[in-house]
């Protein structure tokens, strides 16, 4: 068989070799073949000192992993000049061995083994804003190359497949503008981290079969779609971000990665319920927040190595589930339809934040026993005093207990004239401090504070809807409203009308505002004189969730990046009048979200607020510049569920993701924020921002 392998020792003036590297075309004639061969020259001040000598390889037949340092040259002034390298923050001096090169590192054979541009030269995952690398990745061919840190750059186009870097161990392409579809990086076999987070990818993710060593991967803040494959080729897998894609359909069990410990994918279009996640020992982080999850939670008492457990702003229902992770320090189970009774999260002793605020949660234990817990949010439920009192103490601010709506149905009483009348209420009856305020027909009665109501003698006059209103010094701003008394007094004379009203249909039209929707729904309906009236929603939003506000008005909480059109059914009743209802439909129309655009004030998009001093803040660059001209700039930051976490007037590049009023850490994810520079002379710029830790 004819040697594949050539070696020629050339002499030549270096001056007459240009810096680009040549490629000389040689045919072997001597030999009867019509074979062509490709010879590389490069001047020996590329190769360093050393190497006295140039080689080529036969490219039709070579192979094998030996290091060629010509080669690993000729790829790199190639990579050079196709990424604008003259404009790079530390360009090449081409004159120089490569060795010395700016982020390049060689291995004992010579060959580079680590190219890493992302702002820290040290082949390290750190990354410090990039070099200024522009235009599209060339297919390097670096037959060594362990280590490829590309992070912080303005690269474009679609990500090659890198076939030339077999033994690639780390691949760092994030913060970039690379587009098209994700590869399957199909020929490396041995690579343990993927990073493509932060860029415009689009398509559906591969399974990466040919990838059994692969233990980081992180795809997040994308334009991804589709459903999320099962990965039963990747038993290394331990950590899977994929946050901000639009991927959808139902999550994957995992059984294929049985060494997985975060699962880190909020902000997509996902549904379902959650798996049972039992058979992964080792899962600590669990993010699925912002997506549309249903169904009941599974059984969680087997992730005994779980520290965060976050699913705000899905659809679940049903009871929490018993936990046990002495390690948990964080639960976010907000914005679901969860109900029944809250564990008490004995065998968690490390807690740190619970928030639990917009569900329809009715019972709550003292929970002042977790000697660590220091947020907590139990806002938005149907708790009553009785269960709010024992746990004062970590309800630091109103916001931390507002708005609760006791779930109890109303209840109707029919009696005769003259007849005694006692209403009397089941909950918060013997809470220290309380205040009753009974109401007749919305307006206060001129009764005892107690929390029985007792009329001796029922009149034709005593016909109505009977309500107390609830308050205690412990928790100013709270007002807590009893379940409605329907009396009905028999033979009684009355003028109230017995024709029912009719509801109209409602359309409402909204621009997009992370604090809800408020809208009413009996100002376009039919009521007559002196009626008394209930409405009540009988369809609920596929995302988001209502709000009733009191007399006809209600609040749309949607996830702040919707845009679309909810549509609601709705009945309306005279409460007083059987067989008096009558139903309409309401139409809400959500506008897009809109970014004010400005050529001058740059606003990031995400932090990390992880203590490693890099990236801690959220740094607005104007406010950084000149902070004296904008003293009273103010930051207003919400949640998915609309909820304030955190504002400052003026705001000085302080916020660390902490949430108002305590100093307890926000859960990962994205944000809605509102900026105003100068309430005076500028105009409101708003957006998202993503925390990641």
């Amino acid at each position: 068989k004819l040697q594949t392998h050539l070696t020629m020792h050339l002499t030549m003036q270096t001056q007459q070799i240009k810096a680009e590297a040549w490629l000389l075309r040689l045919a072997l004639g001597g030999l009867g073949l019509a074979i062509v061969i490709f010879v590389a020259f490069t001047p020996a001040r590329h190769l360093g000192p050393g190497y006295q000598q140039f080689s080529g390889e036969y490219l039709a037949f070579g192979g094998g992993k030996g290091c060629n340092r010509l080669q690993d040259s000729l790829a790199l002034v190639d990579f050079y000049h196709k990424t604008g390298g003259e404009n790079w923050t530390h360009p090449w001096d081409l004159s120089q061995p490569l060795d010395t090169w700016y982020g390049v590192k060689v291995n004992d054979s010579g060959c580079v083994m680590c190219l890493d541009l992302d702002g820290d030269p040290n082949c390290s995952p750190v990354k410090a804003g990039g070099n200024n690398l522009q235009g599209t990745l060339p297919d390097l061919q670096l037959s060594n190359l362990e280590h490829l840190f590309l992070a912080g750059n303005k690269l474009q186009g679609p990500i090659p497949d890198f076939s030339g870097m077999p033994y690639l161990l780390t691949a760092q392409l994030c913060c970039n503008r690379f587009s098209g579809e994700v590869p399957d990086f199909s020929n490396l076999p041995f690579l343990i981290s993927l990073e493509l987070d932060y860029n415009q990818l689009s398509g559906t993710l591969p399974d990466f079969k040919n990838l059994p060593r692969l233990s980081n991967l992180y795809v997040s803040n994308n334009d991804l779609s589709g459903p999320l494959p099962d990965f039963k080729n990747l038993p290394k897998l331990e950590r899977f971000y994929f946050q901000n894609n639009a991927l959808s359909g139902p999550l994957p069990t995992f059984r294929g990665c049985p060494r997985m410990q975060r699962i880190i994918g909020f902000g997509n279009r996902l549904t379902g319920p959650l798996p049972d996640w039992q058979h992964l020992a080792g899962l600590s982080h669990i993010n699925l927040s912002g997506n549309q999850l249903s169904g009941n939670l599974p059984p969680l008492e087997g992730l005994s190595a779980l520290r965060s457990l976050v699913l705000g702003g899905n659809r679940l229902e049903g009871p929490i589930p018993t936990l046990r992770s002495a390690h948990l320090v964080e639960v976010d189970l907000s914005g679901n339809h969860l109900t029944g009774r809250v564990p008490d999260f004995a065998a968690c002793p490390n807690l740190k934040s619970l928030l639990l605020a917009n569900n329809r949660l009715s019972d709550c234990p003292d929970l002042s026993t977790l000697s660590h817990l220091a947020a907590l949010d139990l806002s938005g439920n149907a708790f009553s005093f009785e269960d709010l009192e024992p746990n004062r103490s970590l309800l630091k601010t109103p916001e931390a207990y507002a708005n609760q709506h006791p779930d109890q149905p109303d209840q109707t009483l029919e009696i005769a004239a003259g007849e005694p009348l006692e209403l009397q209420l089941q909950a918060d009856r013997d809470v220290r401090g309380t205040t009753y305020r009974w109401l007749k027909n919305g307006e206060p009665l001129e009764a005892p504070s107690k929390p029985t109501l007792r009329i001796e003698k029922a009149r034709a006059s005593d016909l109505g809807v009977y309500q107390a209103e609830l308050t205690h010094p412990a928790f100013p701003g709270l007002r807590l409203k009893s379940r409605r008394f329907i009396v009905k007094v028999r033979d009684a004379q009355t003028t109230l009308p017995a024709t029912p009203p009719l509801a109209v249909d409602d359309f409402f039209e909204f621009d997009a505002n992370p604090g809800g929707y408020v809208f009413d729904l009996t100002a376009n309906d039919e009521l007559p004189d002196g009626a008394l009236c209930s409405v009540e929603i009988l369809s609920l939003p596929e995302q988001g969730r209502i709000e009733a506000l009191g007399g006809g008005r209600f609040r749309y909480l949607a996830p702040f990046d919707f845009e679309g059109t909810v549509e609601l059914e709705y009945q309306l009743c005279n409460l007083l009048h059987e067989d008096s209802c009558t139903l309409a439909l309401a139409t809400l129309v959500i506008k897009a979200p809109q970014t004010l655009a400005s050529e001058t004030l740059f606003i990031p998009e995400g932090f990390s607020p992880n203590g490693d001093g890099i990236n801690d803040f959220f740094v607005i660059p104007l406010l950084e510049e000149d902070p004296e001209s904008y003293p009273r700039a103010e930051l207003t930051v919400f949640n998915r569920m609309g909820q304030v976490v955190y504002h400052a007037q003026p705001y000085r590049n302080d916020w660390d993701g902490t949430a108002r009023g305590s100093l307890q850490p926000l859960p990962e994810g994205t944000y809605w924020y509102f900026f105003t520079p100068d309430p005076k002379r500028s105009g409101r710029h708003q957006g998202m921002v993503t925390i990641l830790r």
